[in-house]
């Protein structure tokens, strides 16, 4: 915590070398290992296990061999080479041959039960350049999969540690691309040229790929390694969080019925405030002139609102054919309170400024809610990393206004180009001279356009829904005539 990723990857590092890490089964905790075969991680380090067990049993051994002239290594090279013929078919056999019985390279193979060779890699090492060739590396197709291949590369690579080596390097065909990648290498070669040029052959079709061996990792027992570093990942995590502290369940209906309960009382008060306001203001209007006073007609005036309500131009009789119109960019405030259905956080944050300063507290402070509840009665929850702002933003939604969804319409139809370019502009008169004559109520896409744009011509959906179809309908009388 703190740490820069830089700084988090050294420390990696220096476990990686380390004698002293945390057990596996540190704090009575079982790591459960991952089953997945991925490039990386902990699929790298699950082939590589399983190939080990297989070695500590006896089951596999890896056996570095050179064509010394003995009987039992030249018939191991020749096992090896027979592997790498049956695996290579594209390659002629006369040059596999001659590179593995050559006397300067070496190989090493793996050997089952101790007398089948079932693979094995064949390179050369160049001790003055402190690089190592790769030729050719195979392992039996019946013995694929099960991690004998990352097990051999890894040993491999400890072994050439010990002979001063710091790259490998090979030329991988298409199907060879992905293993190397799996065991470290690399498409982009660091080293630098001058140190292998002239020394290893260019293959066509080939891809050079390459491959650091660091000092300070014991590639023999990296499963073990990587496994010790995840185990104390997870405890320095545990250390500095509170995930393991189990929280008593929140009485959220008690909370909901407590803030049911406060909005009738706040209800009921606003309700007394505004009669005691217009009772006193009507006390007021007869003690000024009791002659000249007059009482309301509420019969006049509920006509008046009746018609008002019956208006074509506004109707309230659905909420979903009325928006109020406004800017549908929210400000900063907005954005920060967010909404939400029902009660919004405007409206909540407000409530729980004014409780809070009621309380004592003061406005803005860490108190914060959510429909009523306290953030801070929720156990562990300020603790942990939840952020009220950040909670706020994201379930912040801004209002959809009725031009705005007028307006994505609009521009639906001017994408439809093939079809719509009739209808996009009034038409003109000069180039259709009768169309005034039989069309009474002419409309176009641009007219429709512009009376969104007042803002105040389409107070309803189904107004512009029948301009909408009256472009159709027009069309239809006009070509019927």
């Amino acid at each position: 915590k703190g740490k820069t990723l830089g700084q988090n990857l050294e420390i990696l590092k220096t476990m990686a070398t380390t004698t002293e890490a945390v057990k596996p089964e540190a704090n009575g905790r079982v790591i459960p290992e991952s089953t997945l075969q991925g490039t990386t991680g902990i699929g790298f380090a699950t082939r590589d296990k399983g190939a080990k067990n297989e070695e500590e049993q006896g089951i596999i051994e890896f056996k570095c061999i050179r064509n010394d002239g003995t009987r039992q290594n030249l018939k191991l090279l020749v096992d090896l080479k027979n592997v790498f013929a049956k695996q290579l078919p594209k390659m002629p056999r006369e040059y596999i041959v001659r590179l593995v019985l050559d006397r300067k390279h070496m190989a090493m193979t793996i050997l089952k039960n101790g007398k089948k060779v079932i693979g094995g890699v064949c390179l050369r090492l160049y001790k003055e350049q402190r690089f190592a060739e790769i030729a050719f590396l195979a392992i039996m197709s019946t013995e694929q999969v099960k991690g004998y291949g990352t097990r051999l590369m890894n040993r491999l690579k400890e072994y050439v540690k010990s002979e001063g080596i710091e790259y490998f390097l090979t030329y991988a065909d298409n199907y060879a691309i992905g293993y190397f990648k799996k065991q470290g290498f690399t498409q982009n070669p660091r080293m630098p040229q001058e140190r292998w040029r002239g020394y290893i052959k260019d293959y066509d079709g080939g891809t050079l790929m390459e491959c650091y061996i660091n000092p300070n990792i014991n590639y023999v027992n990296i499963s073990s390694m990587i496994k010790k570093q995840k185990v104390a990942v997870i405890d320095t995590i545990e250390k500095i969080t509170r995930r393991r502290i189990l929280h008593n369940s929140l009485p959220i209906m008690e909370l909901l019925e407590k803030q049911r309960q406060r909005d009738s009382s706040s209800q009921m008060a606003k309700e007394n405030s505004t009669e005691s306001s217009q009772g006193q203001e009507g006390a007021k209007v007869v003690g000024e002139d009791q002659g000249d006073s007059k009482v309301p007609n509420t019969q006049e005036n509920a006509e008046k609102t009746a018609d008002d309500e019956n208006s074509p131009e506004i109707s309230t009789n659905s909420q979903n054919d009325t928006q109020e119109t406004s800017s549908s960019k929210p400000n900063d405030e907005a954005i920060s309170r967010g909404t939400r259905r029902g009660r919004s956080f405007a409206s909540s944050i407000n409530a729980i400024k004014e409780e809070d300063e009621e309380e004592g507290e003061p406005s803005g402070g860490k108190r914060r809610k959510h429909c009523g509840i306290d953030f801070a009665d929720i156990p562990g929850l300020l603790d942990s990393a939840f952020d009220v702002n950040e909670y706020e933003k994201a379930n912040y939604r801004p209002e959809v206004t009725l031009p705005s969804q007028f307006m994505n319409i609009i521009k639906i139809m001017k994408k439809q180009k093939e079809c719509s370019w009739p209808f996009l502009v009034p038409v003109d008169a000069n180039i259709v001279a009768d169309y005034y004559d039989i069309i009474k109520n002419p409309i176009d896409i641009q007219t429709i356009e512009q009376r969104v744009a007042k803002g105040e011509f389409y107070m309803k959906k189904s107004a512009f829904v029948n301009d909408v179809r009256r472009i159709f309908s027009n069309a239809r009388t006009y070509n019927r005539s």
